[in-house]
């Protein structure tokens, strides 16, 4: 029971099983994001889509590997960090720390992704997109 107690508060354990943990599951996401780019790849071309919405629609997806890239290489950096804490100490708050640091980075990356292509599928769609006519009538 002894050696089972120290484990526990040499921190040790806890650095190790929150690394692991955190690089699985950005192997995962990693895979998932990749299934995903291929999943938007085929709804492209599934759907006739006026010119101007499949280029914007083209472009997303490549300005998504990006995101997915950089969210991925921000994971596996922020493991790396906790696999450098100082041995001998419990690192329950200098993994908050990184981890809510992570979560920052993780937000903007994904709220920039969503700001440019949003723009990207605009801007190349223009007036190409119909909208809905139950609402309006035809005189308007």
């Amino acid at each position: 029971m002894e050696t089972v107690w120290r484990r526990f508060t040499d921190g040790s354990y806890l650095r190790r099983s929150f690394l692991w943990v955190l690089r699985s599951v950005d192997v995962l996401f990693g895979l998932g994001g990749l299934a995903l780019n291929i999943i938007l790849w085929i709804q492209l071309f599934a759907v006739p889509n006026p010119v101007g919405l499949q280029v914007g629609g083209a472009i997303a997806p490549v300005l998504y590997l990006a995101a997915l890239y950089a969210i991925v290489h921000t994971v596996w950096f922020r493991a790396g960090d906790i696999a450098g804490l100082p041995e001998g100490t419990l690192p329950a708050f200098d993994i908050a720390s990184i981890a809510s640091r992570l979560v920052g980075e993780v937000a903007a990356i994904m709220l920039g992704y969503a700001a440019v292509a949003g723009a990207v599928i605009v801007w190349a769609a223009g007036s190409a997109v119909t909208h809905s006519t139950s609402a309006h009538s035809e005189s308007d």
